[in-house]
């Protein structure tokens, strides 16, 4: 059997080990020459530096648009969501003042058994604030809070001594919890609701700390929910009012990533008594 020669091509005679043309040994494979690569032309160069710039700009304009178009819708949120809410807002505050506390149906030092007979539903909860408390979630509220997801009621010596409102990035309804498009804009935008119509019925406050409303509105979101500015400085909102024996508080502040909103009301005999226990 002839063998073909790996090399050169010619048949050789079987058993033959080296070519009777050209020598090589049999079953060896001509070496391929390896394509050697055409280097880029100084045009392909620049043509492809070129589109790369014009990819990274275009990155950078589409990023730019983005987060100005985000601040812009935030912006807007938060000026409808002011004042979209001042009549319930009034009409939830308007019979708390100098001369006493009327809320919710609640009273200063009324006891539980009349709190049980105003919210059927209330049931004891664990709020840090407060040495004990009571929880009333939003469906039951008397009279509706806009984004306030419960009431917590402080209790001390089986009376009321304290009340407050936790806002959040979610709102309970009909026992659902439904997210918030732009809930921390919704929140930024309550809270400056809310504080117009404390000064309008509370007056001037007695104490402000409002750092972040220097920034701008997407960097003032920003900080407050992280809880400090880009300095390290908290960025939390701390108002308070006077009120004779009530104590009002509207804070805002960043926990777990989330901003939120707390309207506190304080009755001062009991609190100043208690509160730091």
């Amino acid at each position: 059997m002839e063998k073909k020669c790996g090399s050169c091509g010619v048949q050789n005679r079987d058993g033959a080990k080296f070519c009777a043309s050209c020598g090589a040994p049999i079953g060896a494979v001509k070496e391929k020459t390896k394509a050697v690569k055409k280097p880029l032309s100084p045009a392909a160069v620049r043509l492809r530096v070129i589109i790369a710039v014009v990819l990274a700009v275009v990155v950078v304009i589409f990023s730019v648009t983005a987060s100005k178009l985000k601040e812009v819708r935030q912006s807007k949120t938060i000026e409808l969501v002011k004042g979209d809410f001042e009549s319930e807002d009034t009409a939830v505050f308007s019979a708390i003042n100098r001369r006493g506390f009327e809320h919710q149906g609640l009273k200063w030092q009324m006891a539980v058994n009349q709190i049980k007979g105003v919210y059927r539903y209330a049931t004891d909860s664990k709020d840090p604030d407060f040495m004990f408390s009571m929880m009333v979630n939003q469906p039951d509220f008397l009279q509706k809070l806009p984004h306030a997801n419960f009431m917590s009621l402080g209790i001390y010596d089986n009376k009321l001594y304290a009340v407050k409102y936790e806002f959040g990035e979610t709102e309970e309804y009909l026992r659902q919890v439904i997210k918030i498009p732009d809930g921390e804009a919704v929140l930024y935008g309550r809270y400056l609701g809310i504080r117009r119509v404390f000064e309008r019925l509370f007056g001037t406050p007695s104490f402000v700390k409002d750092d972040i409303k220097k920034y701008p509105v997407k960097e003032r979101l920003k900080y407050l929910k992280d809880g400090k500015d880009n300095k390290g400085n908290s960025s939390n909102i701390y108002i308070t009012w006077d009120l004779g024996n009530t104590k009002a508080e509207l804070v805002m502040f960043g926990s777990g990533e989330k901003a939120h909103l707390t309207v506190r009301f304080l009755y001062m005999p009991v609190w100043d008594i208690v509160g730091k226990h």
